[in-house]
């Protein structure tokens, strides 16, 4: 299936529109930040971030841009990244326990660590309560590079391949809120016995509540894709008009979030220019993914940002009270966190 562009329906529809929000400067403690991940539950920001400069990976921050504590350094890797130090945080990813999730119900945040291969567990304090996985391994119950991680029910469903050799996504069981053992992954055959890659550093992985199905940033594929949960088999692709390509004015996706809220069901993407080629190029695409199910989509609204506000989108949170969003852009000297702030109306065409 292939999920393609219809054009963008304004048409006496509801049009989501986002703004960059001025007004939030979270306050960094002294240090230079590269950020890489960010993820947002209740009133705390949870920020990732690579520089040494500060003491901890972890900072996290009121809603009001305030620091509140940082943590992290006893357990996240810790080595040497494009040639200079840094810590080796990739995702953060807060997972929020629903209705179908047996075990705790403690909403814990999740650190793929892609220098040490590993993926820990914290409570929202900043406590650690497990780590899985260490050194790079193409086994089934270890990682290499891990970027992400999303969550459904008692399953954990990561990409696992910046930079590493595993380039696969994987589905693990929970138990009591932790990993568990692996259900599955994508492709099964180890790297070194691979003609082809299903995946080239798949990077971002979100859940979509409608078609029940995972949505995943397949980034230098230059592709978005759609995963049965439960099959493991790829199911479509979302071709709508989002500038994906090797192209000098084309990007990757870096990163993907759903939300689905009353009549609105919507797929934000994140896309930063390609590797040596382009890398001012980024958007903020917001999509209509109700579409999905019978392979169709239409984009309400492309947002350009500015690279010297927020240079090389990495990695986005979607608060799921508010709607806001949030970015985190790892490129030094203009690597910062920025929110995006969000308005609905009604507009006839």
């Amino acid at each position: 299936m292939i999920v393609s562009c219809l054009g963008v329906h304004m048409h006496g529809a509801a049009s989501v529109h986002y703004e960059i929000d001025s007004s939030w400067q979270p306050a960094f403690p002294a240090g230079t930040g590269s950020f890489a991940a960010v993820d947002v539950v209740g009133d705390r920001v949870f920020v990732g971030q690579r520089n040494t400069s500060f003491s901890d990976p972890m900072l996290v921050f009121d809603r009001t841009g305030k620091f509140l504590y940082s943590f992290g350094a006893a357990e996240v890797g810790r080595g040497v990244h494009h040639g200079s130090e840094n810590w080796g945080v990739h995702g953060v990813n807060v997972r929020q326990p629903t209705s179908c999730s047996s075990g705790s119900r403690d909403k814990t945040v999740w650190v793929s660590d892609f220098l040490d291969h590993k993926v820990l567990t914290y409570t929202l304090d900043g406590k650690i309560l497990d780590t899985v996985g260490h050194g790079a391994s193409s086994d089934k119950d270890k990682f290499d590079s891990p970027a992400e991680v999303a969550f459904h029910c008692d399953s954990a469903f990561f990409v696992d391949g910046d930079g590493g050799a595993n380039m696969r996504v994987s589905r693990w069981e929970l138990k009591n809120g932790l990993l568990d053992i692996p259900v599955w992954e994508v492709p099964e055959t180890r790297p070194e016995k691979r003609t082809t890659e299903v995946f080239d550093h798949p990077h971002s992985i979100s859940w979509h509540e409608t078609t029940s199905r995972l949505i995943v940033a397949d980034r230098d594929h230059w592709r978005i894709v759609l995963m049965d949960p439960d099959s493991a088999t790829i199911t479509g692709n979302v071709t709508c008009d989002l500038d994906l390509g090797p192209d000098s004015m084309s990007g990757r996706p870096f990163g993907v979030r759903t939300w689905r809220r009353g009549t609105e069901d919507l797929l934000l993407v994140e896309v930063a220019g390609n590797e040596k080629v382009e890398t001012n190029h980024q958007k903020f695409h917001v999509l209509d993914a109700s579409g999905f199910a019978n392979g169709s989509c239409s984009v309400l609204q492309s947002l350009s940002v500015d690279p010297l506000k927020c240079h090389t989108l990495h990695l986005l949170a979607l608060d799921q009270t508010s709607g806001d969003v949030y970015f985190a852009c790892n490129q030094q000297p203009h690597s910062n966190v920025i929110r995006l702030t969000r308005r609905s109306q009604s507009v006839i065409v």
